[in-house]
Order: structure tokens, then sequence, then C-alpha cells
């Protein structure tokens, strides 16, 4: 952060990497669709972002996902979990293309094993049992 000193601006110079840039258009009250997930899926790689409004104390960040793909010409599948529970799959997506993905286009027969184990830590969900 900038606490007691001038403000400055990053300038990205790399152009050789790919990327993706997805705005998710909410329905209903959340038009920014905060707490929604994208997950990308190409060869044996998995990313997954969760769309947010802040990232820290007094602080703002836009709601569209701008995603580093490095050398990856393709996604080979696209899922954005809604914060609603609805759903919706994408094949084949090309990258360096900014989509904006609508949430009443989607799919809502979301089942609570695609929702959870889509991603890619499920360590939290293991029960161990306790000695008492």
């Amino acid at each position: 952060n900038n606490i007691n000193e001038k403000a400055f601006v990053y300038e990205n110079n790399t152009n050789a990497n790919n990327y993706i840039k997805l705005t998710l258009a909410g329905a209903g009250y959340n038009k920014f669709a905060v707490g929604s997930r994208a997950v990308i899926k190409s060869d044996d790689k998995r990313l997954t972002y969760l769309v947010g409004s802040s990232k820290g104390f007094q602080s703002s960040v836009s709601p569209d996902l701008t995603i580093g793909l490095g050398q990856l010409q393709s996604i080979d599948t696209l899922e954005i979990f809604w914060a609603s529970g609805k759903y919706k799959t994408i094949e084949n997506v090309e990258s360096n293309q900014w989509l904006i993905i609508s949430e009443p286009d989607s799919t809502s027969d979301l089942t609570w094993e695609r929702a959870m184990f889509s991603s890619p830590s499920t360590e939290w969900l293991k029960v161990s049992e306790s000695a008492f």
C-alpha cells in the first residue's frame, strides 16, 4: 500500500502471455455476482477464482475477473458457479478475450456434489473421529 508515501501506478510490460477476462452479470440484488466462482480447466491444470468486491480493509476491487493464462491458447472448460446455486459450463474457450456471462442464461440443477467437489481442494471436507 501507499501509506505515508507518494501514490504510484504499476505498468504491465508483458505482451507475450494470454489472458481471459470475465464479467459475471448476476441476477436480482447480486448484480456483480459477489460470491460466485469461476473454474478454469485445461489439460491437467485447474484454476479457481472467487468474485469479491474488496481485498482488505477500506478497499474495493473490480468485480471483473482478469485471469492470466500464460502460454495457454485456449481453455478446455470454463465453469461458473453462481452464488445463487446456478451454474454454467462453456467449453473450448479461446484466450485473449473478454466474456460477459449472464446468470439468467445458466442452469439451476446444480447438485451439491458438483458444487462442492469442483473445488481444487476438498481437504476441509474430510471428517475424522476424535478420541472422545
